[in-house]
């Protein structure tokens, strides 16, 4: 019996050492690989913006800063929608008073890796909405890598290794309500009237000289243009014989700019465009006086008869790069009419209750330069219901109507 017991005991104490160790093997195996990750991306990491030529004080200061400002213990892996690597890794506060970011911004590194090899890298800042902590999370990251819907509202400024804003969007509601992107005004000769911000801008002969401004496009809930501001930034000088100095002022990139690519990214905005409906029925004219019940939109002068107003609503899902401008996709929406449901006094009917829906609808797209045409066409069904008679009548009706956005 005891020589049992001393069997047993010496079989569990054996077996306990074997999972113990099982257990370390499992913890090394895990956290090993984690460390050599870190290093690796480390060493590429600064490896790849060494390779980047500087251009100028401000170039070479931007790259030194970022280099030693990277918090490498604290990097995120991620993958794009295409199979890419993406890496994200924090950057530390100072390096915001080199950006001239005011505010409460958090930054990030994101670099994208394809075939162990690095594509681009940009510097995403991001200020959250009604001064909300400003949390820019790996997911947020993903979805603008992958142009997806934004979740988290507010501005997202994106620069190149080298110091040089790019673009920024703002986001409310999940859309976008502002695009601003760094453009060229002009290429000038050193000596014209014309240079715009020659006063900030150092020039001298045999130079060609580009003018940099941040261009600003305004949408509505309706991904409609609504507005456009320019400001200008700074100039960049390059000689014309023999190469530029590399020094541009205002504290842009010189030697004619040399800005990182990609500097355009894929946006996704929905257009709308509106169109009265035009071919009226005698039964959708009302009495537009105080007695009764008024005009279901919209003010109408008295004693006037008029129709009632009706809209076609007709959208155009536009996938495209705002810089270049290239239409990388195109889509037209169904169409929608509104209001779909109205009453109001008809002038020989009395009370009347109209319902309109879109019985088929068709619609194409074309995509030509920076413009896209859609056209809708289909069947609109109409119901008109008598209070008075306790009848209804139906009416279908055909419509066709083109539309044409031009990329701001």
């Amino acid at each position: 019996m005891k020589i049992q017991i001393k069997t047993i005991l010496m079989t569990l104490l054996i077996i306990a050492v074997l999972l113990l160790g099982c257990k370390k093997e499992r913890a090394n195996d895990v956290s090993m690989p984690s460390v050599n990750i870190s290093k690796n991306v480390k060493s590429e990491i600064l490896n790849w913006i060494d390779l980047h030529k500087a251009q100028g004080n401000s170039q070479i200061k931007s790259l030194s800063l970022i280099k030693s400002n990277l918090d490498f213990e604290n990097v995120i892996f991620e993958k794009r929608n295409n199979g890419e690597d993406i890496i994200i890794i924090p950057v530390e506060q100072k390096v915001k008073g080199h950006l001239k970011i005011q505010g409460d911004y958090t930054l990030k590194l994101v670099a994208v890796k394809n075939r162990a090899k690095f594509r681009w890298a940009m510097i995403v800042a991001y200020s959250a909405e009604n001064r909300k902590p400003a949390l820019l999370d790996e997911r947020t990251i993903k979805s603008i890598i992958n142009n997806d819907v934004i979740e988290n509202d507010g501005t997202y400024k994106f620069y190149d290794i080298k110091g040089m804003l790019l673009y920024q969007t703002t986001y409310k509601n999940k859309k976008i309500i502002s695009y601003s992107s760094v453009r060229k005004k002009s290429d000038l000769e050193v000596g014209s009237k014309s240079l715009k911000g020659a006063s900030q801008a150092r020039v001298m002969e045999d130079q060609e000289c580009i003018d940099w401004y941040l261009v600003t496009v305004y949408y509505d809930e309706n991904g409609m243009v609504t507005g456009q501001t320019e400001e200008y930034l700074f100039t960049t000088c390059e000689n014309t014989e023999g190469g530029g100095d590399g020094d541009g002022d205002g504290g842009g990139e010189g030697g004619g700019g040399g800005l990182e690519e990609p500097i355009d990214v894929e946006v996704t905005q929905v257009f709308e465009l509106r169109a009265w409906f035009s071919d009226f029925d005698d039964d959708d004219y009302q009495i537009p006086t105080s007695a009764g019940s008024g005009p279901p939109m919209g003010e109408i002068p008295i004693d006037t008869p008029v129709p009632t107003q009706l809209q076609y609503i007709c959208r155009l899902k536009v996938t495209y790069f705002p810089i270049s401008r290239q239409i990388t996709n195109a889509t037209a929406l169904a169409v929608s009419v509104t209001p779909t449901n109205s009453t109001y006094n008809n002038m020989t009917w009395g009370m009347i209750n109209r319902n309109v829906t879109v019985f088929y609808s068709n619609q194409s797209v074309n995509t030509f330069g920076s413009t896209v045409t859609g056209t809708w066409s289909g069947i609109l069904s109409f119901r008109w219901s008598y209070s008075a008679y306790g009848t209804q009548r139906i009416k279908q009706v055909g419509f066709s109507q083109p539309g044409t956005i031009t990329i701001p």
